[in-house]
């Protein structure tokens, strides 16, 4: 049976996990490009597999993430105990963000559109390494813009109409 606490820890991940998975999303995302310089179709199938792995991570959240699972089973085992954790639905916001831009890149290499290939392939690896490095993570930024428009859902703004403020 669920306590809350135990719903609510599971709505949360530690935040070395997803910085990890940046680590490696960079490595495939650089290779991806290293490729497409010789052989763009080839970058195609790399962007497309990593598209896949996004989607996992969108649907499944971090701790199906296949990366994630790898994190999980070699890394985390191997630090020191949890300081820092952070929501999981951001994160899988921040996944499906990723996957669109694969998605993006690989269509534009297995077309033959070399430049928007790049540009997608290029803005997605950005996007990896501000979360790797730095713990920026611009999915996780934009998800609450997101969530506002959802419908359902109360943003401060309509909060403060709805209390005549």
């Amino acid at each position: 049976m669920s306590t809350p606490d135990s719903t609510a820890r599971r709505d949360l991940v530690d935040v070395r996990g997803p910085r990890f998975v940046a680590w490696v999303t960079t490595a495939v995302l650089t290779l991806a490009l290293i490729v497409a310089a010789i052989r763009p179709q080839a970058a195609a199938i790399v962007l497309a597999l990593q598209a896949v792995v996004f989607a996992i991570g969108a649907v499944g959240g971090p701790r199906r993430h296949p990366y994630g699972r790898v994190f999980a089973a070699l890394v985390a085992p191997r630090l020191g105990p949890v300081t820092e954790r952070e929501p999981v639905a951001p994160l899988k916001f921040a996944q499906l963000v990723g996957f669109v831009f694969a998605v993006c890149a690989a269509a534009g290499f297995a077309s033959g559109a070399f430049l928007p290939g790049v540009v997608a392939a290029a803005a997605a690896l950005v996007a990896a390494v501000l979360n790797a490095a730095f713990g920026i993570c611009l999915g996780c930024r934009l998800y609450p813009l997101v969530a506002r428009l959802r419908p359902g859902r109360r943003g401060p703004a309509n909060a403060s109409i709805e209390q005549g403020s």
